[in-house]
């Protein structure tokens, strides 16, 4: 499936933000001007660290080890 922004050669990428009560992800979709990949890219290093968004599942979290 293609996306608006690809048709148009922009790039564009998503980042995790938020998780929704159910457990299902959030995303911050950004994009930039054709040929800005690496503006991208760093723009979204600095949106990640600003978040601070755990990429570790809550599933993963509250599990316990089984001896």
């Amino acid at each position: 499936q293609r996306m608006p922004f690809n048709w148009c050669g922009l790039p564009a990428m998503s980042i995790p933000c938020s998780l929704h009560s159910n457990g299902s992800p959030f995303g911050l979709q950004l994009t930039a001007a054709r040929f800005e990949d690496f503006k991208l890219l760093a723009v979204a290093k600095v949106a990640e660290a600003l978040i601070g968004f755990d990429t570790v599942p809550p599933i993963l979290k509250t599990a316990t080890a089984v001896a």
